[in-house]
């Protein structure tokens, strides 16, 4: 039902979830889950109880763009 996604620490979850809605993808940033905000900020929840296979798939997909464009970004800003 529910999927625990850690990414690179590069990542915020949290600060990409604007990109991500307006991808049409929806999750819960891992900082939800914990009591001090700075843990968490790498992680994600994803639901799959609701959507058809082939929502799951696309959402993947868009969701993988939405990961890839910011891994990008984010090794283009390092010194």
């Amino acid at each position: 039902m529910f999927l625990w996604v850690t990414l690179p620490d590069v990542l915020d979850t949290k600060a990409m979830l604007g990109r991500a809605l307006e991808e049409g993808i929806a999750y819960v940033p891992g900082t939800a889950f914990y009591p001090r905000k700075a843990d968490g900020l790498h992680s994600m929840r994803l639901n799959f109880s609701y959507p058809s296979i082939e929502e799951i798939e696309e959402g993947m997909r868009r969701l993988g763009a939405v990961v890839g464009d910011e891994l990008e970004l984010a090794r283009s800003l390092e010194v």
